[in-house]
Parts: structure tokens; C-alpha cells; sequence
């Protein structure tokens, strides 16, 4: 769920500007150690995870702009905790970025996002 969310949101944002060779690879992170956000989830059992996804597209540096705050404005969207910004070769005017967007989930002990 936690995943799909995040890859909802990440389309979304695309979705909203021209872009080109746009790509996404939503997956699960790492589960945070049990002590984080210990004070938030403690009465309910479950634990923090991390969704990861790795976005890509080539667009003018303006839309590029605008993709990244639209994704940091967003309550569904953590952090950017990775972003690569490199003049285009093909095209003229644009850049492509690739970037890792991350979104905490609430996990049961089982593992299973909510």
C-alpha cells in the first residue's frame, strides 16, 4: 500500500508537466529500527518502514524545478534524498533527473504496510 501510494503520488507530479523518458521504480525500503518514532507507534506495535522510489525524466530545467517542489510540497513524500540533475545530450534546453524519493509507512510486525 505504502509503495503504491508513493508511486500514485511521484505519476501524479509527472503527470502534471511534459516530460519525457520518465521512469519510476517503486520498492520497499529498509524497516527503521524499532526505537524510531518510538513515541508515535509504541501503544500500536508497529514500526516504521521506508518506500523507495527511483524517478527519472528529462524536462526543461523549469519543469525539472517545479516536478521537485510539487514532490517536497507533497504530505505523501518524506524526503528527496538522492537528486542528480545533468544537461540533456539529446535534446536542447533540457535536463534529465534522476532522483530518490522516499515516503515512511506504518508497518504491523508482520511486515505489512497500513
Amino acid at each position: 500500500e505504502g509503495s503504491l501510494a508513493l508511486a500514485e503520488t511521484i505519476t501524479a507530479a509527472l503527470g502534471n508537466h511534459p516530460v519525457s523518458k520518465s521512469s519510476l521504480d517503486a520498492r520497499a525500503g529498509a524497516r527503521l529500527p524499532p526505537a524510531a518514532l518510538r513515541e508515535i507507534v509504541s501503544a500500536s506495535g508497529q514500526r516504521v518502514a521506508r518506500v523507495v522510489g527511483e524517478v527519472g525524466f528529462t524536462a526543461t530545467p523549469e519543469q525539472a524545478a517545479a516536478i521537485i517542489s510539487e514532490l517536497e510540497a507533497s504530505p505523501d513524500v518524506e524526503s528527496i534524498s538522492r537528486l542528480r540533475v545533468i544537461k540533456s545530450k539529446d535534446a536542447d534546453r533540457k535536463v534529465e533527473v534522476k532522483m530518490t524519493v522516499e515516503a515512511w509507512i506504518l508497518t504491523g510486525r508482520g511486515g505489512r504496510s497500513r
